[in-house]
C-alpha cells in the first residue's frame, strides 16, 4: 500500500522546526508530533496522516504542517495558553477555523461575486438557493456550492455560466479511479488502496446488519435467501464483504472501467446502467432486503425520481442503505471551501435533515443514523470526533431506513 504523498515532505522522516521558535515537528515511534515548548500540541499517526489527512485535502504536506502551526500559533494569540491543556475545546475548533481561513484563504471577492449574483437551481422542494457554501472548490473557481439552509441542502454550480452542473456531465473511466494529485475530481488512489478499502467495506457490512436488527438475524438465518443490491457497486468491495456473511448480492454501476474491475478481482456479474436501470437487469417481481447507495447520491440530479424508482424493488422487511458526505458537518465549518467532500464530481450534498426530510416523501423513516468523523483526531482527540457523530456533526451520514411499522 503506497502511503506518501507525492509532494512535499515525507512525514515519516519529519524532523525540522515550526513555525513557532520553540516548536519542532518529530517523527516518533508513536506517530507524527507537533512539540513546542516539550509539550505535544499535535500527534497522528504516519498512516492516517497520509492516508486520511494529505490524501484527503490533496495538498503538499508542507500544507498540512503549515495548518497545524498556525492553529498552535491562533491558541497562543487568542488564548495566551499552549494546546491542548489550555485553551477549551471548543475555543480549539474556532482556532482551527481561523487558521484555515489564514492557511487556504476564501475567494472574498467571490463569494460577494456569488451572492450579488443570485443563485442558480432549486432545491428537492423547489426553493432557490440562499447560501453560499463554497466560492470555490478547493481554488478551483470553475465550480461553487450554494443551496438552502431552511432544507440543509446544496449543489454544484457553474458561476461563469450561471447554472447548475448535471450529473449526466461527470464521466466515470479509468481516469476517475486514477491518481490525479489536486484534482479534487473522482476517486483519488482507489485502486491503490483497495486492502484497507476491503477493511471498510468488511465493517459497513457488519455495521449495517447490526443496526438492522430482528431484520438482519431473520436474512441470517437463511442468509443465501436474503438479497442485497448494491447501486454504484464501482469495484465490487462491498459486495464482497456482503458475501462474506453468505448474502446473494447483485450490483449496478455506470463505469464499463469499474465493472471490469469488478470481473477481474472478484469474478462478480455486474450491471450495466443507472439506478434507473435495476429493471432492465432484475428478474420479473424481484425484491432486494438490502438496498445500498455508498457514495452514490451525491452523484445524481432527480434525487426524490431516484429513490421512489428504487424502493420499488425493496422487499417489505427491507433497508435503503446511505452513505454521503454531511452538508452540515465540523468539518465543513472548520475549511470552508477546503471542505475534502466538496468535489467536482459531488453535484449534490445533504444534511440529515434533507436525507430524512426526502425519504420522508418516498414512505420511508430512518432506523438508524450516525455521522463519523476522523481527520481531526490529531487535534482535537478521539473523545470529541465521537461527541461530534453523535450529534450528527461528523463529516460522513451512514443513514439506514426502512418503511415503517415493517418489523
Amino acid at each position: 500500500m503506497k502511503t506518501e504523498s507525492k509532494t512535499g515532505s515525507d512525514f515519516r522522516k519529519l524532523t525540522k522546526s515550526g513555525k513557532n521558535k520553540n516548536g519542532r515537528w518529530v517523527r516518533e515511534s508513536i506517530g507524527v508530533l507537533y512539540v513546542v515548548d516539550d509539550q505535544v500540541q499535535f500527534a497522528d499517526d504516519h498512516e492516517h496522516i497520509a492516508n486520511g489527512f494529505v490524501r484527503l485535502l490533496e495538498v503538499p504536506e508542507e500544507k498540512v504542517t503549515e495548518l497545524i502551526e498556525e492553529w498552535v500559533e491562533q491558541a497562543i494569540e487568542r488564548h495566551g495558553g499552549l494546546l491542548p491543556s489550555q485553551v477549551p475545546l471548543e475555543a480549539k475548533i474556532e482556532c482551527l477555523r481561523l487558521a484555515a481561513l489564514k492557511v487556504f484563504p476564501p475567494k472574498a471577492e467571490r463569494l460577494q461575486q456569488l451572492t450579488a449574483g443570485g443563485a442558480w437551481g432549486t432545491d428537492f422542494l423547489g426553493n432557490k438557493a440562499d447560501t453560499v457554501y463554497a466560492g470555490s472548490i478547493s481554488g478551483n473557481l470553475s465550480r461553487a456550492v450554494v443551496g438552502c439552509q431552511s432544507t440543509g441542502f446544496a449543489w454544484l454550480v457553474n458561476p461563469s455560466e450561471k447554472n447548475t452542473v448535471h450529473a449526466n456531465s461527470i464521466e466515470y473511466n479509468t481516469a476517475y479511479f486514477d491518481d490525479r494529485p489536486d484534482s479534487h475530481y473522482g476517486m483519488k488512489q482507489y485502486l491503490q488502496h483497495t486492502d484497507w478499502r476491503m477493511q471498510k467495506a468488511r465493517r459497513y457490512a457488519a455495521r449495517v446488519l447490526d443496526v438492522s436488527g430482528a431484520r438482519a438475524e431473520k436474512w441470517l438465518k437463511n442468509p443465501a435467501a436474503a438479497s442485497l443490491l448494491d447501486v454504484g457497486s464501482a469495484i465490487g468491495l462491498f459486495r464482497a464483504a456482503a458475501g462474506e456473511f453468505g448474502l446473494s448480492h447483485y450490483g449496478i454501476d455506470v463505469s464499463t472501467d469499474a465493472i471490469e474491475h469488478c470481473k477481474n478481482g472478484f469474478g462478480f456479474e455486474t450491471w450495466l446502467g443507472s439506478i434507473f436501470d435495476v429493471e432492465k437487469h432484475a428478474k420479473s417481481g424481484q425484491k432486494f432486503n438490502i438496498i445500498t447507495l455508498w457514495d452514490v447520491i451525491e452523484h445524481l440530479d432527480r434525487h426524490m425520481d431516484a429513490l421512489k424508482y428504487v424502493t420499488q424493488f425493496l422487499s417489505d422487511d427491507g433497508v435503503v442503505v446511505i452513505r454521503t458526505p454531511n452538508l452540515e458537518s465540523m468539518e465543513a465549518t472548520i475549511l470552508g471551501d477546503m471542505y475534502y467532500s466538496y468535489k467536482l464530481d459531488h453535484t449534490s450534498y445533504f444534511s440529515v435533515r434533507s436525507l430524512n426530510s426526502m425519504f420522508e416523501q418516498v414512505g420511508l423513516v430512518p432506523i438508524h443514523t450516525e455521522t463519523i468523523s476522523h481527520i481531526f483526531r490529531g487535534c482535537l482527540g478521539v473523545q470529541y470526533l465521537y461527541d461530534a457523530g453523535k450529534r450528527l456533526e461528523g463529516a460522513d451520514i451512514l443513514a439506514v431506513y426502512a418503511r415503517p411499522g415493517s418489523l
